[in-house]
C-alpha cells in the first residue's frame, strides 16, 4: 500500500467512491451511508469486534489478517497534580454520561464504542500502547509530512 496524505475524510472517501484510490480508512458513520447505498464496499472494521454500526462487515482480523486490530480510544486527561479526589468525582461523572441510553446511542451512530474505564485502567492501555506504536514508528521509518 502507498500512504496518500488527505486534508480530510470526505476529499478520501470521494477518491475511494470514483476508484482513483483502493481503498480508505473512513470513520464508519461517515462510510455507512455509502455502504448502505453500494458505493463503498465496507471490507472489514479495524477493531477488536464488529461494529454495532455495521454487524455484518467482519473485523480485519476475521476477514483474513489474524492478529490485526486498530481502535480509537480516548483518554481524557487532566492537569498534573490535580488532587486524587478531584479525579475520581470527574472519573464517576464521566463514567456516568458513558453509562446513558442517549450518550450510548449518539456514539453507537458515530461508530464508537463507549467504554467506561478507571484512571488506572486508562493508564495501563496508554502505558501498553504508547511503545508499540513507537516501535512501529521508528521500525517503519514513519515521519510527519
Amino acid at each position: 500500500m502507498v500512504h496518500i496524505p488527505y486534508r480530510g475524510g470526505g476529499p478520501a472517501m470521494m477518491d475511494t467512491m470514483s476508484g482513483q484510490v483502493a481503498l480508505s480508512f473512513p470513520v464508519l458513520s461517515a462510510a455507512q451511508p455509502h455502504v448502505a447505498a453500494g458505493k463503498l464496499r465496507a471490507l472489514g472494521v479495524t477493531g477488536s469486534r464488529r461494529s454495532a454500526l455495521m454487524p455484518e462487515v467482519p473485523t480485519i482480523a476475521e476477514a483474513g489478517v489474524p492478529g490485526y486490530a486498530f481502535e480509537t480510544w480516548f483518554i481524557v486527561f487532566a492537569p498534573a497534580g490535580t488532587p486524587g479526589p478531584v479525579i475520581d468525582k470527574l472519573n464517576a461523572a464521566l463514567n456516568q454520561a458513558l453509562g446513558s441510553a442517549a450518550l450510548k446511542e449518539r456514539m453507537t451512530k458515530e461508530g464508537f464504542d463507549p467504554t467506561p474505564s478507571t484512571p488506572a485502567q486508562a493508564r495501563a492501555r496508554l502505558e501498553k500502547e504508547m511503545p508499540q506504536w513507537a516501535q512501529l514508528i521508528k521500525e517503519r521509518g514513519i515521519t510527519t509530512e
